[in-house]
């Protein structure tokens, strides 16, 4: 991003690639290249919102079959979310590899915003990877309360994380310190 030698807010450049978008393609065929570009590098959001506008989709996959939802989820970029879910993007859009979501991706890193914003925009908080393991359980294993709070307010299983967790997440004193007097391990369920 630095040292790149053009600066996105210049208008000549704006221009440019949006010549680029509609003449060749181009835009919309490398929105997954530009939401990291945009989510990683702070790039302005219109290398984003202008593609979407002109009718690129938002769920273009990139490399890897990762949707461009992902890589925002990735880099805890919010706005970028709560953008590609207004132009359409799939809140429940899976990486074939694995079959993880970016709520999932979303909770793994602790990014409660980005939890936030992708299960309002429809994301199901039930979904498990082909592990089994869902985005309720990656923030237990981290132990991200808020983020815990958040998946089980809209509905998450708390029967897929370890008692312990939910205690904790729950704020039960009581419930933690019976758990922890019976020696209960962090993995362990009622």
């Amino acid at each position: 991003c630095a040292g790149a030698g053009a600066r996105a807010d210049d208008p000549g450049v704006r221009a440019g690639v949006k010549a680029a978008g509609e003449e060749a393609g181009w835009v919309v065929a490398r929105l997954g290249a530009l939401a990291g570009l945009v989510c990683a590098c702070g790039a302005e959001r219109w290398v984003i919102s202008d593609p979407l506008e002109s009718g690129a989709d938002a769920n273009t996959v990139e490399l890897g079959d990762i949707p461009v939802l992902r890589t925002a989820a990735i880099h805890g970029d919010t706005e970028m979310v709560k953008l590609l879910l207004a132009k359409g993007a799939n809140p429940t859009a899976t990486v074939k590899e694995n079959g993880s979501t970016s709520l999932m991706r979303a909770a793994d890193n602790g990014d409660t915003g980005v939890v936030e914003a992708l299960l309002a925009g429809g994301a199901d908080p039930n979904a498990k990877n082909k592990n089994g393991s869902t985005a309720l359980l990656m923030a237990a294993l981290n132990g991200d309360v808020p983020t815990m709070n958040a998946l089980i307010k809209k509905g998450a299983n708390t029967a897929s994380i370890p008692s312990l967790s939910y205690a904790i997440a729950m704020d039960d004193r009581k419930k933690a310190e019976a758990l922890l007097a019976k020696n209960a391990g962090i993995d362990e369920r009622d």
